[in-house]
């Protein structure tokens, strides 16, 4: 089967962005609701029990990578009782990885305490909260999470996100009326167990109504159990590389410049993170496609269609960095106020950390499309390794911004240096691996270009209301990026590439 993978990219994509803009907009007004009512501690306690789980929850990410990339193949030749075997041995797994992190999790618990640097909330037991996280991490496991695979699998992106959208969107809408009328952070958090548990029937319903063909019985071939276990091994590292950049900021930050610092940081990296899972939509929409592609079509095509992709990612990324740059410090100013502010130095720096981390995006779309885990796994360790490193060191040195910097560090020479470097070794050929690399620092200098310009013309800016003041910087930031990206790009093919996408786009709106 070739499945249609504009169409469904665009699909995915689009209700993806929808859900998304819930899933920032809602949890926006709640982090202020919790600010206002309880104290920013509790939003460093959300924080820090969120990291520690997610470096538990690996074990799962590793896997479903894995058998997501076996199942390319048999979708492609519509080997059905391979795919319910591979199915089948995923279900097996998903419950022994859930009781592993409960298990696991449990075995935390002595150590809570000291991840915390000087004191929390006295309103708030901090034992039975993280039990209440721990539970809502474990019962995806139970409750037919595993399905969800079937659905990435076969690029429907769009009906996963569909599912989140309209249950992420009940789920905050009953958080904010518990913590406005009934106040209790408690009954607030136990809320997501519930909505959990719902989005694994949900899953399980669809999938069993639209491949009915699929079902949970038969035994993987030996050959095909021993590949799919150095690729769980591969992209386990990988994952782990992944959250000891975001995870283990945090928890570092907890442990040696407590909650309320932990706090402010997660305020502005809540920003940064909420850009980047819209943008992750896109990424999440296209591997699947990727993943067909790479089996049916030649890797010059591939490689072609990585090039304009690429253009239009980093295009967009240059235009969000701009927009960071020219509105972080007076939004953050309205929302939380300026005794929960940082410097500007330090908010150049989350921007440049934002710039960083998308570098690597779409190579590592094709990366995980080719299933290059194994490959990558030395980089991996390696990462990990100098992002703990140095995130402890420069902590010590120059406190929050040192963070900020281990982490640009990071990504910039391992992330994306070393893992573009293995995916054009591996595939596409080590000589196309330097115009990358050239493209890319072109690409950064021209966003510096805009960033400065923009910083010169905000000088004539008057500020006569904040509200007209966000909205004219946000003007002059869209203004001046895509103004110097059409200046140097307007007559490459790729610029001409992503017109013609955007006016596919558009046409329904035409047509309307």
């Amino acid at each position: 089967m070739r499945i249609a993978k504009t169409k469904n990219a665009i699909s995915g994509s689009l209700w993806g962005i929808a859900y998304r803009i819930v899933c920032t907009v809602f949890p926006f007004i709640i982090r202020t609701i919790i600010i206002k009512e309880f104290g920013e501690k509790y939003l460093g306690l959300n924080s820090l029990f969120t990291s520690i789980l997610h470096v538990l929850n690996l074990s799962e990410l590793g896997i479903t990578n894995s058998i997501v990339y076996s199942m390319y193949k048999p979708i492609a030749e519509d080997d059905y009782e391979k795919l319910s075997a591979l199915i089948a041995f995923y279900r097996k797994l998903y419950f022994a990885i859930g009781t592993f992190i409960l298990a696991a999790g449990l075995c935390c618990i002595p150590f809570i305490p000291r991840l915390i640097s000087g004191d929390y909330p006295s309103g708030v037991n901090i034992y039975i909260l993280y039990l209440v996280f721990l539970l809502n991490t474990v019962v995806s496991y139970f409750f037919f999470g595993y399905k969800e695979a079937i659905l990435t699998a076969y690029q429907r992106i769009d009906i996963i996100n569909l599912i989140r959208l309209v249950t992420f969107l009940a789920q905050f809408i009953f958080q904010i009326g518990i913590l406005l009328i009934v106040k209790n952070y408690y009954l607030y958090s136990s809320i997501m167990i519930v909505f959990t548990v719902m989005r694994g029937y949900l899953n399980s319903i669809l999938v069993r109504k639209r491949y009915p063909q699929i079902v949970c019985k038969g035994k993987i071939d030996k050959n095909e159990l021993k590949v799919i276990k150095v690729n769980m091994a591969g992209v386990t590292l990988g994952k782990l590389c992944t959250v000891s950049r975001g995870t283990f900021d945090e928890i570092i930050m907890s442990s040696f410049l407590g909650l309320s610092a932990l706090a402010i940081f997660d305020n502005y990296y809540y920003i940064i993170s909420a850009i980047v899972a819209i943008m992750n939509v896109v990424e999440n929409s296209l591997i699947s496609g990727v993943g067909n592609s790479i089996v049916i079509d030649t890797v010059e095509k591939n490689y072609n269609d990585f090039k304009k992709i690429n253009f239009i990612y980093m295009w967009l990324v240059g235009i969000c960095s701009c927009c960071l740059f020219c509105l972080y410090q007076p939004f953050m100013k309205i929302w939380v106020g300026e005794e929960l502010m940082i410097d500007n130095t330090t908010m150049i720096l989350f921007v440049l950390y934002f710039y960083s981390g998308c570098l690597c995006s779409i190579s590592n779309v094709y990366s995980t499309a080719k299933g290059l885990w194994w490959n990558l796994r030395v980089k991996s360790v390696f990462e990990i390794i100098v992002n703990l490193g140095l995130n402890i060191l420069l902590v010590v040195l120059y406190g929050m911004r040192g963070i900020i910097i281990a982490t640009v560090i990071s990504y910039v020479f391992v992330s994306f240096c070393w893992g573009s470097y293995v995916l054009f070794k591996e595939y596409f050929g080590i000589k196309l691996f330097w115009p990358l690399l050239y493209s890319m620092v072109f690409r950064f200098l021209l966003t510096f270009s805009a960033c400065t310009i923009c910083c010169l013309l905000l000088r004539f800016l008057p500020v006569t209301n904040m509200f007209l003041s966000l909205a004219a910087r946000l003007f002059l930031a869209l203004a001046i990026s895509n103004i110097v990206f059409v200046i140097v790009f307007r007559k490459t093919e790729y610029f001409q590439y992503m017109k013609s996408l955007l006016a596919m786009l558009m046409k329904p709106f035409y047509k309307a």
